[in-house]
């Protein structure tokens, strides 16, 4: 799949169809991995950060964590996440 993007990217900037000066290609590869392999030895201090799976994390560190379990998760702001009701 990589591969692929990558020679199609290839292929646009040689036929002339993008400029380097005028595109930029990002490539990023996630890979979630297990928690074993995440660092989990975060302070308990206590300053709560939302995440974008709607879960509040109580600090920067435990997010983290998170976030190396399932690369799918990211920051959305300080504070404690807000439900809104339906």
């Amino acid at each position: 799949m990589i591969k692929a993007a990558i020679l199609a990217a290839a292929a646009l900037l040689l036929s002339g169809v993008c400029a380097l000066d005028e595109a930029t290609l990002r490539l990023s590869v996630t890979k979630e991995r297990s928690a074993a392999e995440c660092d989990d030895n975060c302070e308990r201090d206590f300053m709560p950060v939302c995440g974008s799976d709607g879960v509040t994390y109580g600090n920067d560190c435990l997010l983290e964590f998170a976030i190396c379990e399932n690369a799918t998760i990211s920051k959305l702001s300080e504070g404690k996440c807000i439900k809104h009701s339906t």
